[in-house]
């Protein structure tokens, strides 16, 4: 995925999706399976597809390795998060846990190339 947006980035393509977020099987079996995420995950892993967090993960959280998120990928790729233009849906958690984790089910992004973002001033 980073090369596919290094090369994206080179052109100068800004990029906006929206994207289910990737939930760990630790966050599903927490929700007690209250969401349609868990078919969700399982139709897109049987196809290939796979899902990927929005941000990475925190590394106090244990479990199964998961792909890289949206985040770091477009990080890796020379792009640059515009956050005034990001935004999440509701959360999986109706409370967050004491570690704070509530990811959203799905976010939207709004990535810029490099070079532009600093034009804007957009890096940091």
């Amino acid at each position: 995925m980073i090369e596919v947006f290094a090369g994206y980035e080179r052109a100068g393509i800004i990029l906006i999706f929206t994207e289910e977020n990737a939930l760990s099987v630790e966050d599903l079996l927490a929700t007690a399976w209250n969401t349609y995420h868990a078919g969700f995950k399982y139709v897109h892993e049987k196809s290939g597809q796979g899902l990927r967090p929005a941000m990475p993960r925190s590394s106090r959280r244990a479990g199964h390795l998961m792909n890289a998120a949206w985040h770091a990928c477009a990080a890796d790729a020379g792009y640059v998060r515009a956050d005034a233009y990001c935004s999440r849906t509701r959360t999986v958690y109706p409370f967050p846990p004491e570690d704070g984790h509530n990811p959203a089910v799905s976010t939207n992004h709004f990535f810029v190339p490099g070079r532009i973002a600093e034009r804007l001033g957009l890096s940091g």
